[in-house]
């Protein structure tokens, strides 16, 4: 099968105008779609291998996304490389487009679907500068299970530009009905769980809480240094953190500790853009934020300081993974 784009599908349109007619059933109703406008990283479908239903056997899709020179993520970050976050999202965007059209949701006619990103790990190849180039996706649908009111999806990909492949690794996707969701306990199991700081004593270790509004924390941490320009925070759109404790000689390993909080609000950026008619906060972003996080404490405790001009990046060939 053949798409152009998913662009209607992807944002606020007729999900049967993209994916057919027994996609009626979800005229005028919330349903499982792709991040739209700034949050959209997919320009289109080139390819889907695989019948419609038929999800015990493996499905591929292959994908494009045309890199905009003056990006969001480019023009907000310290240094004009992927932030982490749009690599989870490039590479797995188009896993939800594909369990869509393969049929997932229909599995749950009547339920109204919540898709999650559950887990995922991924290693970065090699770092390259994709501002005005096209990425090219590649996924495969490896098992699907499907129990009352939520189907578990695992997927491997693949993302590459001009034949060269640069990120890798798997993913597992969720729908979950409204019920189902609203009974999830997440990783601490429901139960309310002390930080660190609190069931350790730190009034020996140093420690600094830094509020990243503050006039002199902003100089400090945001302002660029005509000498080191890319040694500082990232903004705007990847802005996450408001407050942070720094314990230098804190955690379970006595290397350091951190943590950092921010407040959530109706108003913020990413909600309108993920997703239509089921606003949440990206996982990536969560990812991004613990990221961001790391960065503050590198800046306080200057490790950059025997640079000619730091800045922060990925390790190469050094798996991530997150839950």
């Amino acid at each position: 099968a053949r798409s152009s784009s998913p662009r209607a599908y992807g944002c606020f349109g007729s999900v049967s105008a993209c994916l057919g007619s027994e996609f009626d059933i979800y005229e005028n109703r919330q349903s499982v779609r792709l991040p739209n406008r700034d949050f959209q990283l997919v320009s289109r479908v080139l390819e889907v291998e695989g019948k419609r239903h038929e999800l015990q056997k493996t499905a591929q899709i292959i994908t494009e996304y045309d890199v905009k020179p003056d990006a969001w993520f480019y023009e907000h970050n310290a240094y004009p490389t992927l932030p982490y976050c749009t690599y989870i999202e490039i590479a797995g965007q188009p896993c939800i487009f594909l369990g869509v059209y393969m049929g997932a949701t229909l599995l749950s006619p009547d339920d109204d679907l919540h898709i999650r990103n559950l887990d995922g790990e991924g290693t970065i190849l090699k770092e390259i500068d994709l501002r005005n180039k096209t990425i090219t996706d590649k996924v495969t649908l490896l098992s699907t299970t499907a129990v009352k009111g939520a189907i578990i999806q695992k997927y491997e990909f693949e993302l590459s530009c001009e034949g060269e492949a640069f990120y890798r690794g798997n993913m597992v996707f969720g729908d979950f009905s409204t019920g189902v969701l609203a009974n999830q306990l997440g990783l601490d199991g429901g139960k309310n769980l002390k930080p660190w700081y609190q069931e350790n004593a730190i009034s020996d270790l140093k420690s600094t809480n830094i509020g990243l509004k503050d006039s002199h924390w902003r100089q400090k941490l945001y302002q660029i240094n005509p000498n080191k320009p890319h040694y500082h925070l990232s903004e705007n759109y990847l802005d996450f953190l408001e407050q942070i404790l720094i314990v230098e000689s804190g955690g379970n390993y006595q290397k350091g500790y951190l943590y950092a909080t921010k407040s959530i609000t109706p108003e913020d950026w990413y909600f309108p853009f993920h997703f239509y008619q089921d606003p949440v906060m990206p996982g990536a972003l969560g990812v991004e934020s613990i990221i961001q996080a790391m960065q503050a404490y590198a800046l306080q405790l200057d490790l950059g300081k025997s640079f000619k001009n730091p800045r922060f990046g990925q390790a190469i060939n050094h798996q991530i993974s997150w839950k």
